[in-house]
């Protein structure tokens, strides 16, 4: 039973916040994947340090109020910007909501687990207790940089690339 005046529009939007919350639980997954690099391995740049997104874009773009948008990153809420995401060597994850949290319900930290593919182009990460599964292909991962692109289904069967950039947090 949906709050009065709940509508339509509300139900867009908390679509729109789930898929957002995918999509940041992708980025975790995203960061394990990396391009080459003659010094360090694939692993080794991903888990040296914390990941903080920057951006994120979406193709093809978002409706936001009847109007196309694809900087994902901008219709973001502030507390979702200062997001932490670490991936250690060993397999694991941690997701820290930052210093503002958007709902004080949630948890301070997220914990899952992540695996390259055999190619170790595709990071794929499973959140601990539940059965969300992001796979995130990495276009690029350098010291400062790692980026990565994942495919995101609405339920209403529209499909959305989401490619997020994050710097080391």
């Amino acid at each position: 039973m949906r709050p009065k005046g709940a509508g339509p529009l509300c139900q867009f939007h908390n679509e729109k916040i789930n898929t957002m919350k995918k999509i940041t639980f992708a980025l975790f997954a995203m960061l394990l994947l990396t391009a080459c690099h003659k010094d360090k391995t694939k692993t080794a740049l991903l888990t040296d340090h914390c990941w903080v997104i920057t951006a994120i874009t979406s193709d093809p773009p978002l409706i936001v109020n009847g109007v196309p948008v694809t900087d994902a990153y901008a219709q973001l809420p502030d507390c979702t910007k200062d997001n932490i995401s670490c991936l250690q060597a060993n397999g694991t994850y941690t997701s820290d909501e930052g210093p503002s949290r958007c709902n004080s319900i949630d948890p301070q930290v997220t914990t899952g687990n992540w695996t390259f593919n055999k190619e170790e182009t595709v990071v794929t990460a499973v959140e601990d207790g539940t059965f969300t599964t992001i796979e995130a292909e990495i276009i690029e991962l350098t010291e400062t940089t790692l980026r990565y692109r994942v495919l995101a289904t609405e339920s209403n069967g529209i499909k959305y690339f989401f490619t997020f950039t994050a710097k080391p947090g």
